[in-house]
């Protein structure tokens, strides 16, 4: 289709957006989009955009949403695309945050018929051959086997095939990951921890305006001032902090953290025990020595960021300023799994009544949630977990944290927090056997008992449980200050926080 006369539209984002939350899905028309899955809603869903029907209505669209445009702030996050472009290759104006591309090339879907199986509901005649008067009760989650969803089948033309023209503006990162994802037609993400060492996250703006250019080529130009890359492996586009994880040795001054030598020498015993704790013996092993009120550490870059989190979040929880250049909006108040504890406790409902692509309900998540949701798509791909792969689920009377449980419980996922405003989806393996480190402060009150804190917070780790796959809890308690420091998978953090729930000061009270 010729260039020279396309028409740009602008797609407004909230002036504000969330940490990463796409808009909340809209509702495609089945020419412009073959075999979409219905969704099907306990209660009504916020207004959507109208879908374009064909390439020929993008015009009208493109009408509509300049129109919104020009009523939005000058400054606001948009995206601009150029729909008569970007239709063909199936990036419609309808569909941009709500469905994967519809190209062969791109679609790792595959759309199937509805079968009896896909409906929640029992037909009549099952109901009647029931032994008993009342029906089976429905699971929560149901995948379908039959899809026959899997890794994209011509990735290199994928990565090849370029886009006609794209621009987006302090869009925040998490939306761009989830637009790369639907623009490639590849599983796109970023771990935690990359994010951490470019001291950036999932809500951190991006902006990048390019044409005729591969979506690999688009995210390297887009994300260069946020020190991160796109790397192209397993079919897959990852991204990770620019640079070399190289050996270095950094002072850490502790004078505000410890008043005296006894204090120095703890902290840096609690440093080796909470931050990658194996390192310190290996045959690389770092290398550790106090200086007065002064730390010095010689280790990997990644390690040392962590150390910097770990003693700035410290400082966070004593109330303290923090002394590093490190940003500190990044460092959380308080502890993530805490912090998203109470969005997390507010009713869930939602139900996929037909088999639903993967990734569009971890989309749905998100505008619901008001939350990022960053998809750890390597390990999922591991357990053959694609975005293509289809599912049905229904939740509703119940909390998110509860719903989350349920629906990704039986496909062997789990949920972790990331900081206040945003998650991570992972194997449910990998969140039980990752050990993290979440720091606490602990609530204004009587002496702090410190053995009995540490009593309850191993009584209720699943390692106590005989789960051999979970790590047992190494605890640091700060009794003068009030400051707790746990090293657990997610899982014991969760109950860390349900079992201390009288002692810990938490972000909402």
């Amino acid at each position: 289709m010729g260039k020279s006369n396309a028409a740009s539209t602008d797609v407004q984002a909230p002036a504000e957006p969330p940490a990463g939350a796409p808009a909340a899905p809209s509702a495609d028309s089945a020419a412009s989009r073959a075999g979409k899955e219905a969704l099907a809603s306990p209660s009504p869903p916020p207004a959507a955009p109208a879908a374009a029907t064909s390439t020929a209505t993008a015009p009208a669209a493109a009408a509509a949403a300049g129109a919104s445009a020009e009523s939005s702030p000058p400054d606001a996050p948009r995206l601009r695309i150029d729909p008569l472009e970007l239709d063909p290759e199936g990036l419609s104006l309808a569909t941009i945050y709500a469905a994967a591309p519809l190209d062969p090339l791109a679609a790792s879907r595959l759309p199937g018929k509805q079968s009896a199986e896909d409906s929640a509901v029992p037909a009549e005649d099952d109901a009647a051959a029931a032994p008993s008067a009342l029906p089976p009760p429905v699971p929560t989650v149901r995948r379908d086997a039959e899809a026959g969803a899997g890794a994209p089948s011509a990735t290199e033309a994928l990565l090849a095939r370029k886009l006609p023209g794209v621009s987006v503006a302090k869009l925040p990162l998490g939306r761009l990951i989830d637009f790369a994802g639907q623009a490639s037609g590849l599983p796109v993400s970023v771990a935690p921890s990359e994010l951490r060492m470019a001291g950036v996250s999932a809500a951190t703006p991006a902006s990048a305006k390019m044409e005729n250019v591969t979506i690999v080529k688009f995210l390297g130009e887009a994300l260069k001032p946020l020190r991160l890359e796109p790397i192209v492996a397993e079919q897959q586009i990852v991204l990770r902090r620019a640079g070399v994880d190289k050996r270095r040795s950094v002072d850490y001054a502790v004078a505000d953290l410890a008043g005296s030598d006894a204090d120095v020498q703890q902290l840096a015993a609690w440093i080796r025990q909470l931050v990658a704790p194996e390192s310190w013996q290996s045959a690389n092993a770092g290398a550790m020595a106090v200086i007065g009120k002064t730390i010095r550490v010689e280790h990997l870059e990644s390690v040392h960021y962590d150390i910097l989190v770990l003693l700035e979040r410290m400082r966070i929880a004593r109330g303290l300023r923090t002394l590093s250049k490190y940003p500190a909006s990044l460092v959380a108040p308080a502890s993530p799994t805490l912090a998203v504890a109470q969005r997390l406790a507010g009713p869930a409902a939602f139900t996929f009544t037909q088999y639903a692509p993967l990734d569009e309900v971890f989309r749905y998540w998100q505008a619901e949630l008001d939350m990022a949701v960053l998809v750890d798509w390597p390990a999922l791909t591991e357990a053959r977990l694609w975005p293509n792969a289809r599912i049905a689920c229904s939740v509703a009377g119940k909390p998110w944290n509860e719903a989350l449980d349920e629906v990704l419980g039986p496909l062997g996922l789990a949920w972790r927090a990331i900081d206040g405003r945003t998650l991570q989806i992972t194997t449910a393996v990998k969140a039980r056997s990752e050990p993290v480190v979440e720091v606490f402060t602990l609530a204004a009150g009587g002496p702090i008992d410190a053995a009995a804190i540490t009593s309850r917070i191993e009584a209720a780790s699943p390692s106590s449980s005989g789960d051999d796959a979970t790590s047992a809890p190494v605890v640091a308690i700060d009794a003068a200050n009030r400051v707790l420091a746990v090293r657990q998978p997610t899982d014991g953090h969760r109950r860390t926080v349900a079992s201390l729930a009288d002692l810990l000061a938490r972000p909402d009270r």
